[in-house]
């Protein structure tokens, strides 16, 4: 194995994630999974697995509970749709860059999947060019997604979601589960229509990787806040700006509502990661909507 998942694999298996990643792993088995009727083997319960489930009788001669586990009727394919354009070079608050959090999370999500035989696959690019790696079951495949990624900063391109899903709704057509990995993007009228189009193919799951504070990142006199997508720089005497501040940390407000209420209204399972170190804990949360919307 190499570096990337290997890297991955080690944050998720520290003590301090053990319990984090039972309950993701029993949440990703019952959100991303259909279920036949056949009986294949037992295997101690997990958060998130469903109660009734549970096998009483022979929990009952061992130590810990014990749920059925059943033969999938159907594999799910996933597909990450990742944002490789500019964008992903900024910074976060945690001052780590988009891109690093990226790659996590389709780290972790990615290593679910092949876990649970599930295949994963890419589709990543910018205002220019979109690529696209198959879906493979293979851990060494998942390495080599992750891979891609890290490497789209070498083409510091203009980052454009509108063509990831013009490619997809164009190139992917069996039903898939698609997750979107992307910069904090204004949902404007064209997006909302492709999406809807692609909802009606396939399963969404839209992330975003969440924007620094421009106005307070940077002490005063430290160093030039740069807008990646503009190359525009913010001077200090406006970050000093007591009501342009305010007025900044309103709209960003009303922005972000904006982009959570309008994927909420497509039904779509949203989610938004300012950090390496929340990636367990919000995807944790989003499989569980996602699951709690599919039994409404």
């Amino acid at each position: 194995m190499t570096a990337l998942l290997k890297r991955i694999k080690t944050k998720l298996f520290i003590a301090s994630y053990k319990k984090s990643l039972n309950a993701l792993e029993g949440q990703y088995t019952s959100a991303m999974r259909g279920r036949s009727l056949d009986f294949d083997d037992l295997r101690e319960y997990s958060i998130g697995d469903e109660v009734k489930d549970i096998d009483w009788k022979a929990s009952a001669r061992s130590a810990n509970p014990l749920v059925k586990q059943y033969v999938a009727s159907r594999k799910q394919p996933v597909i990450f749709v990742v944002d490789g354009g500019k964008n992903m070079s900024a910074v976060t608050d945690s001052n780590e860059t988009k891109r690093d959090i990226a790659i996590s999370t389709v780290g972790v999500l990615g290593y679910l999947a092949v876990r649970h035989s599930d295949s994963v696959g890419l589709v990543i690019g910018h205002k220019q060019e979109n690529k696209r790696l198959p879906n493979r079951e293979t851990e060494s495949h998942l390495e080599r997604i992750l891979q891609a990624i890290q490497f789209s900063q070498e083409e510091p391109a203009e980052s454009d979601i509108v063509s990831q899903l013009k490619y997809i709704q164009k190139n992917v057509k069996n039903r898939t589960l698609l997750v979107i990995v992307a910069d904090e993007v204004p949902l404007v009228p064209e997006i909302n229509t492709l999406l809807k189009r692609i909802q009606a193919q396939h399963e969404v799951l839209w992330i975003s990787i969440g924007d620094g504070d421009p106005l307070s990142q940077v002490p005063i006199g430290k160093g030039i806040v740069e807008d990646i997508s503009s190359g525009n720089t913010i001077p200090d005497y406006i970050r000093m700006n007591k009501k342009l501040k305010e007025k900044f940390l309103f709209q960003e407000t009303v922005r972000k509502s904006s982009i959570e209420e309008l994927v909420v209204k497509a039904g779509i399972s949203h989610t938004t990661i300012g950090s390496e170190q929340q990636v367990v804990s919000k995807l944790l949360k989003l499989l569980e909507r996602r699951l709690h919307g599919r039994r409404r």
